[in-house]
């Protein structure tokens, strides 16, 4: 469930839609199929009726939603990704106001400079990058689950033992890469928080949306309970060392969802 850049963070990738200038230059691509295969190539690349394609040994590759312009990628788009993914983990475990600027240089290792030729701003800067990146983590990942275990029920289920085990098997140091962010920056409005509320929203919306395709026709309302138990439950296994809380509220919301869906069927 890593994103393309977590699978190769070498690669620095931009989007491009077929309405895009025609244009032909010389791309390195990383294609993804279902199949698991990887081609990779440096070719020319040129505008197609589908978007941009291209021919590398006799096999047609469809580059339509992601290409790698090799042309515009420096070791700068790798620091800055580096800076972003340890940022992400030590707010995680440990928090904003714990997370010093000479901890992310120290894991990130890079020096002090590149941080701020990035991140101007510093440390909030970066910790908002951070948050935003682990959100789009966590959307990315919630969604791959409700979709393989075929229903919002048993895709919470999923989620819920997945953080089960995070806990258990990090010493209760990796939970919810918002939650304690979201504690600490609440006060006031800065981007770090921004970013938290945002991600927070993009989680709710990715289980209405699935709620709906089940059949809710106001799915919003279950979506945010379903969202704030379990993160309530996270904060409870931490506190308490314990994953019990995180178990029962899996089992009272498969239950809930399992009815709600199907009240819904009924009254069609």
């Amino acid at each position: 469930m890593r994103d393309l850049l977590d699978q190769n963070p070498l690669l620095w990738l931009k989007r491009y839609s077929p309405q895009s200038s025609a244009f032909a230059n010389l791309f390195a691509i990383s294609i993804h199929t279902s199949k698991r295969p990887k081609t990779s190539g440096v070719f020319a690349a040129r505008p197609t009726a589908r978007g941009f394609g291209a021919t590398y040994d006799s096999i047609k590759l469809d580059c339509s939603v992601y290409i790698v312009d090799t042309m515009g990628y420096t070791k700068s788009a790798e620091t800055r990704h580096r800076l972003l993914r340890n940022t992400a983990r030590l707010l995680r475990t440990q928090g904003f106001a714990a997370t010093g600027v000479t901890d992310i240089l120290s894991t990130s290792g890079v020096p002090r400079g590149s941080l701020y030729h990035h991140f101007p701003d510093g440390k909030e800067q970066l910790a908002a990058g951070a948050t935003a990146q682990s959100g789009q983590t966590i959307v990315h990942a919630l969604r791959e689950m409700i979709k393989s275990a075929g229903s919002a029920a048993d895709g919470v289920r999923r989620f819920c033992d997945y953080y089960i085990k995070e806990l258990e098997t990090s010493g209760y140091a990796r939970g919810c890469p918002l939650a304690t962010v979201a504690l600490e920056t609440s006060a006031t409005e800065n981007p770090v928080q921004q970013q938290t509320a945002t991600a927070f929203e993009n989680i709710i919306s990715v289980v209405a949306d699935r709620l709906r395709d089940e059949g809710l026709t106001e799915p919003r309302d279950l979506a945010v309970v379903i969202v704030a138990t379990i993160e309530g439950a996270l904060i409870l296994a931490k506190a308490t060392r314990n994953t019990e809380h995180i178990a029962i509220v899996r089992n009272h919301l498969q239950d809930q969802i399992g009815t709600a869906v199907r009240q819904s069927r009924e009254q069609r």
